[in-house]
């Protein structure tokens, strides 16, 4: 009779809609009784869970900052580098390209929506006493447009500042001038001589990396261009619906026509063999070898999790048939699964 009723109510308590809650807040009351009763079940469980899972989410923070993420650019996907082959040739198996081929692209390709060619390596900068060596980029003036950025203050280079203005970044902004507005329009020493400061970059703008702490204006004309001087780089962006095929096989064709162009004298047997190649933006900056270290890394912390998860699991199966009795008892006198 006793049994009969007391499954009765079980069955009339558990129609209710409250009480998967008050099981849920049952159990963790009886969870958290228990856990503190052995204290060193606890701390091993949640130490070897915090490590794992803290190794897993920095690893995995890491991969989607540098592979996941689109660029912060608008329409990304289309940016592009262009290289260039020569198979049989003395050449690398890929090199950069000079200002002749920006020329050359800008000017007569109709699949590109808009290209640009820079140049990065390290130089002076000279705030009142202070002089330091500083990361700078000389890209041609219309990387902003292609690029689709926009400055948080001031304005982009044009053709009359010649080589004579410089962009800054957020960073340097910050730290060497205390984020004064003032700063543009003022002239400082950078490179090789006096430069005016025309606007600052937002913080998330950091091509072609985040050491990169200003950007020197340099138009490129024909007068800046040397024929077969490669080793530059060259960025791109697709028109809508054009392919990398698409846009290398263009570029391959009209590059044909540069010797004309520019005279044949530095050219060489080059563009017998000569090749464009496409290859987008976010792969050549992140690079194969480095995809490949991070991807590695990620599976390696991925397997260390699991095995925390296993050994976390041993320990309440070991705990578990330690209270085999006492699950055996309570389960004898009603207690549910």
């Amino acid at each position: 009779t006793f049994g009969t009723l007391g499954v009765t109510e079980d069955r009339f308590y558990h129609g209710q809609g409250f009480a998967s809650l008050q099981d849920a807040a049952r159990d963790l009351k009886h969870a958290w009784r228990a856990l503190r009763r052995t204290p060193g079940f606890l701390v091993a469980s949640v130490v070897t869970l915090a490590l794992a899972m803290g190794a897993t989410t920095g690893m995995f923070n890491v991969v989607n900052t540098v592979m996941l993420e689109p660029l912060p650019y608008p329409n990304s996907d289309r940016l592009v580098f262009v290289r260039g082959t020569a198979p049989g040739s003395d050449l690398p198996a890929r090199f950069g390209l000079g200002n002749d081929f920006y020329l050359h692209y800008r000017d007569e390709s109709k699949l590109l929506d808009g290209v640009f060619a820079f140049i990065d390596g390290s130089s002076t900068l000279r705030v009142g006493a202070r002089v330091e060596p500083m990361v700078m980029t000389r890209p041609s003036n219309d990387m902003y447009a292609t690029l689709g950025v926009q400055p948080r203050l001031g304005r982009l280079p044009v053709v009359a500042d010649a080589d004579d203005a410089v962009v800054i970044s957020d960073r340097l902004w910050s730290t060497w001038f205390n984020r004064d507005p003032s700063i543009i329009g003022k002239w400082y020493f950078v490179s090789d001589s006096m430069k005016q400061v025309i606007g600052v970059m937002p913080p998330e703008f950091r091509f072609p990396d985040a050491e990169t702490m200003l950007w020197v204006s340099t138009p490129i004309g024909l007068e800046q261009v040397t024929a077969g001087s490669l080793g530059g780089h060259v960025i791109g962006r697709m028109k809508d619906g054009v392919t990398q095929e698409q846009l290398a096989t263009e570029l391959t064709r009209i590059s044909k026509a540069m010797p004309e162009r520019f005279g044949s004298a530095g050219y060489g047997p080059l563009f017998e063999r000569f090749q464009a190649q496409v290859v987008p933006m976010l792969d050549e900056m992140v690079g194969r070898t480095t995809r490949t270290s991070l991807l590695v890394l990620l599976g390696a912390v991925s397997v260390v999790l699991l095995i925390a998860c296993a050994n976390v699991a041993n320990l309440f199966l070991v705990r578990g048939e330690s209270r085999r009795r006492d699950l055996t008892v309570r389960r004898a006198i009603g207690a549910s699964r």
